[in-house]
């Protein structure tokens, strides 16, 4: 059996999207952070640059009815 450390491996990272119809509040797991964006094109692209710098793995989102659609197209496109 082969195994594998993490060693020399990026961490990847888990990141939770509260969606509200003006805010999102974003949570990093792993590194306990967290801070709030507005719910709206601008704000979400920035969301998505400065997510760029992190070893994104997976992104939860909160269906919201209707509200998280704009977060989820625009961060699909990354």
């Amino acid at each position: 059996m082969k195994t594998t450390t993490s060693a020399g491996i990026k961490q990847q990272r888990n990141i939770g999207i509260d969606v509200g119809k003006s805010f999102l509040d974003i949570y990093i797991l792993e590194l306990d952070r967290h801070w709030q964006v507005h719910n709206t094109v601008d704000d979400i692209r920035e969301l998505r640059k400065t997510l760029k710098r992190f070893n994104v793995s997976r992104i939860v989102v909160e269906a919201t009815g209707g509200y998280e659609r704009l977060v989820v197209e625009i961060l699909a496109e990354a």
